[in-house]
């Protein structure tokens, strides 16, 4: 196996995105919800604080339970942006206040795969660049040359088009991007 391999198979989605979104699931199903109601913005802040900490401690495996209430919100609400947009912490608490939509379960469920999905990010993001910078010019180029013979197929047209000189410039993107369209391959084959 090339090192390219290594990589390819260190970051595929059954070892990155689906192991820590099972964690995440984990966590969500035994996270104690004290009631079904959530009455108003106060009560969603504090029981999605909780919860998140709750699935920061799982995921992690770190077992955490102190809460730092504004640094803990703050993380939350930027899943919560980057699940429903602008005014996604807004809608969060709709969802769980009138039910709407799944409810407040549905907002759980939702953070928690975000969260997931933030992390697996961030993980082959950390896996890629420490490839990546560990080879010399000469092993970019080859890298790249060796991924267009192997993974053609898979490929979009315009990457292709592009010469391996210009693809080297944005290949580590390139590799953060194959687990996620390895994921969507399984998903497509699967349906």
């Amino acid at each position: 196996m090339t090192k390219l391999d290594l990589l390819l198979d260190s970051l595929h989605p059954s070892r990155t995105y689906d192991a820590i979104l099972r964690r995440a699931v984990d966590a969500m199903d035994l996270f104690p919800v004290t009631g079904p109601d959530v009455r108003d913005e106060v009560e969603f802040r504090n029981l999605m604080v909780r919860f998140f900490v709750h699935l920061d401690g799982i995921v992690f495996g770190t077992g955490r339970r102190w809460i730092d209430p504004a640094h803990d919100w703050v993380r939350c609400s930027e899943v919560l942006h980057r699940l429903y947009g602008p005014d996604g912490p807004r809608l969060a608490v709709r969802r769980a206040v009138y039910g709407i939509e799944g409810g407040l379960r549905r907002v759980f469920r939702d953070t928690a795969h975000g969260f997931a999905e933030q992390l697996a990010d961030n993980e082959v993001a950390a896996r890629v660049a420490h490839y990546w910078c560990g080879l010399s010019t000469q092993e970019r180029f080859a890298t790249v040359a060796e991924y267009r013979r192997k993974w053609a197929h898979l490929l979009p047209e315009d990457m292709l088009r592009e010469d391996e000189a210009r693809m080297l410039v944005h290949f580590p993107r390139y590799l953060e991007a194959h687990p996620k369209l390895i994921r969507s391959l399984g998903q497509a084959v699967r349906r």
